[in-house]
């Protein structure tokens, strides 16, 4: 009997050594939790201050780029309108050179048949 009696000691010391593994481990396994959980804490307070400078920073220069765009497509309305009034400009000598040219060659004839007339 003495045989039964330390085999059962022995098994409920091995359930009571692995319950403790499990109870040591589940508190390894919080306190690395936390301590994870306080160096993001850390992290966020360290970074903060800096994200709000930059993002100050970035809206300042988007206000910047927003007047710029604006700026920008004013000039670029203003280059349209004056392109399309040298388009119209230039379509117009062009019309007035050929004029000029088809003029040019018809004073020959005219020429001839008064010299022919007057002759």
């Amino acid at each position: 009997m003495a045989h039964k009696s330390n085999t059962k000691r022995k098994g409920q010391n091995n359930f009571n050594t692995k319950a403790k593994e499990k109870l040591t481990t589940a508190h390894d396994d919080i306190e690395s939790l936390q301590i994870t959980f306080y160096e993001i804490e850390s992290w966020i307070e360290k970074t903060t201050p800096i994200l709000t400078r930059m993002t100050k920073e970035l809206d300042k220069a988007s206000g910047h780029f927003e007047k710029r765009r604006k700026e920008n497509q004013s000039a670029t309305a203003a280059s349209t309108d004056s392109q399309c009034q040298k388009s119209m400009d230039t379509k117009n000598l062009d019309q007035q050179l050929l004029q000029f040219q088809q003029q040019q060659q018809q004073l020959p004839w005219k020429r001839n048949m008064l010299n022919n007339n007057g002759s």
